[in-house]
């Protein structure tokens, strides 16, 4: 018990770095509101918070992996069931809420296999909420738990990038706000390595010096953003610009592809949503031309 609060109240970590992984799990949860996927994706902050706290503790509790897990991923079912539940039925009790879901759950499934293009909106919103809920638990576990910074920031950073590449909405204030948390971040991280490094080799360790190395590293973080934001804004890289907008052949085929699953968000900003008539259609029921 001593070790576990030990653990608990003094990570290896700090609970500073899950303050700052916390701000880049909202800045990809923001990106995804941004995005406007759907009509009603207010539950996404809550459920990005709670899956970077239950992950970090899951992490730091002496389990098997094969235990922790699971366990993440029961109580994140819960938790996004609850809150999708409250967005998308805020009238309805517990069970009706829950009634509510797996109703929409079976007509989505239903119109999808028949090759038709569902009016439910709460599926998308649990597939969404299932996703951010992986991401953020999982890059809390892995800090947490191996120690593996760039690890966190990089499976974070793929799914913002992701996020913004699949919509025409301007999200580039999101990526600012990750990227700084994430380079203070990999700072806290080095400069933890670096103070245990200290201690093996019994150096005495001058408190000055751990604060100049975060000073330093706070404005070396502070200039990286504001000169990723001007240049930005006055220049334009061609290589990854061409690259850029490659990816809208990348979504193009992914809309064509899964017509009757992408095809009832009407997003004009997306690039996977609406009725682009790919290469097959199907039509059922009464139709017009």
């Amino acid at each position: 018990m001593p070790d576990l609060r030990e653990r608990l109240l003094h990570p290896r970590e700090g609970w500073l770095s899950l303050g700052l992984l916390a701000v880049m799990v909202l800045a990809l949860a923001w990106s995804v509101q941004g995005a406007a996927w759907l009509p009603a994706m207010d539950y996404l902050v809550p459920v990005a918070l709670y899956a970077v706290v239950v992950g970090a503790v899951l992490a730091l509790v002496p389990v098997s992996v094969s235990v922790t897990l699971p366990a993440s991923a029961l109580v994140g079912a819960a938790i996004v069931i609850w809150a999708v539940g409250g967005e998308y039925y805020p009238d309805a009790g517990q069970l009706g809420r829950l009634d509510g879901l797996r109703s929409d759950l079976i007509g989505w499934t239903a119109v999808v296999a028949d090759g038709g293009y569902p009016v439910e909106m709460s599926p998308y919103a649990l597939g969404l909420g299932m996703l951010m809920w992986t991401t953020a638990a999982i890059a809390a576990h892995v800090l947490y738990r191996y120690h593996r910074v760039v690890d966190a920031i990089a499976l974070v950073g793929a799914a913002l990038v992701i996020n913004m590449s699949a919509t025409f909405t301007d999200l580039f204030t999101n990526l600012l706000l990750f990227v700084a948390a994430a380079l203070l971040l990999w700072l806290r991280a080095s400069l933890t390595a670096r103070q245990e490094s200290w201690q093996r080799r019994r150096v005495n360790e001058n408190l000055e010096v751990a604060t100049s190395i975060m000073r330093s590293g706070v404005a070396f973080a502070a200039a990286s953003v504001a000169l990723a934001w001007i240049l930005t804004s006055v220049a334009v890289a061609a290589p990854l610009t061409g690259a850029w907008r490659s990816l809208d052949t990348v979504w193009g085929g992914v809309r064509d592809e899964f017509e009757n699953v992408f095809g009832s968000l009407t997003n004009p900003n997306s690039r996977i949503s609406g009725n682009s008539f790919g290469a097959a259609f199907t039509v059922s029921g009464e139709w017009v031309s």
